[in-house]
């Protein structure tokens, strides 16, 4: 009998520890089979938010959002999951991926300086496309969206003069 009723807390021990390894889906499935045992149910979105963080640490920006916009008003997951956006695009832009480093600061709206990163985005592209002449009409486009109407043929014969 004593056995039977320790069961629970032993289980949930385990799943605990689970979470402190950073085994965060067999916890979450050890804290899932407990019910409503103890306060088993949060530390299920407790084990979510830290696999969340983990993903976030790693780079896996994507997930990591997706797992923080899952927990929805859990903590702080909704300003995780736009810090995770703000990264991701972030790393787009390293990648020089622009356009789409541009679309996620765009989603972002005024989130933090992302309105800044975007012009940020078309000055790394136009720099990008300065270097292949061939891709002039491109880097002209590029130029001219940073709203500066027709000025993307003038910025161009500059640059291009001061680069040789």
């Amino acid at each position: 009998v004593i056995l039977i009723l320790a069961a629970p807390a032993i289980k949930y021990n385990a799943a605990s520890s689970l979470l402190a390894k950073g085994r965060y889906e067999e916890a979450i499935e050890k804290f899932a089979e407990l019910g409503t045992y103890s306060d088993s149910r949060s530390r299920i979105k407790e084990c979510n938010y830290a696999w969340a963080e983990q993903l976030m640490e790693d780079g896996a920006y994507q997930e990591a959002a997706e797992k923080f916009s899952d927990l929805k008003n859990y903590e702080d997951s909704r300003d995780m999951a736009m810090e995770c956006h703000y990264c991701w695009a972030e790393d787009l832009l390293e990648q020089g991926r622009f356009q789409e480093a541009i679309d996620k600061f765009t989603q972002l709206g005024n989130y933090s300086d992302s309105a800044a990163r975007i012009l940020d985005c078309h000055y790394a592209q136009a720099e990008a496309l300065l270097r292949e002449p061939k891709r002039r009409e491109e880097m002209i486009r590029a130029l001219n969206a940073m709203a500066v109407p027709d000025a993307g043929e003038k910025i161009y014969m500059t640059l291009r003069a001061l680069m040789k």
